[in-house]
């Protein structure tokens, strides 16, 4: 397993890879910078625990600037440019253990396939035939961490102005804010 220590920083610099942990420990001040990746946790994670270290990498103005949690230098750096960015997760529960895959997306991708198309509209569709007892996630339409689905997340999805255009990964990561 993996543990990030208060005041120590975990980068993940895979370009749009993937880094698969069997487990993971994020204490009080650690960070993760998950730049253009994913981030797969077999365990050691909560629902609660995810949404808290984004919200703290998020940051309440919403600029990625937080120095907590786990967050993206490459979202970052794309809000700061004006470009609709975020963080987006999966999350699933088998075998009685919860396991979760968190990396660089857009509102609207809901598979986090890297493109915004027809078949997260499905997603977040057949989510809302579900019970609405269970818990809000990222695939059901909450593209804003805020766990609820609701004309904000829609605005978003539509604002980022991806839908139907094919993949919007960058080809090359952009720099992160402050490196050159």
């Amino acid at each position: 397993g993996v543990q990030v220590r208060a005041g120590a920083k975990l980068v993940l610099d895979g370009g749009g890879g993937r880094f698969t942990v069997p487990s993971l420990t994020l204490d009080a001040g650690g960070r993760i910078d998950v730049g253009m990746s994913q981030l797969s946790i077999r365990s050691g994670f909560s629902r609660d625990a995810l949404l808290a270290a984004i919200d703290a990498a998020k940051g309440d103005d919403g600029m990625w600037a937080g120095t907590s949690g786990i967050g993206s230098s490459v979202v970052q750096g794309m809000v700061a440019e004006g470009i609709n960015r975020t963080l987006g997760w999966l999350g699933w529960v088998d075998n009685g253990d919860a396991s979760f895959k968190v990396g660089f997306a857009a509102a609207g991708d809901s598979n986090l396939d890297g493109c915004v198309d027809v078949m997260d509209l499905g997603n977040i569709f057949q989510q809302m035939d579900g019970d609405p007892a269970e818990a809000v996630t990222w695939n059901a339409g909450d593209f804003n961490h805020d766990d609820r689905v609701d004309i904000v997340d829609f605005a978003e999805l539509f604002e980022v102005g991806l839908f139907g255009e094919g993949s919007y990964l960058p080809a090359a990561p952009p720099a992160a804010p402050g490196n050159v």
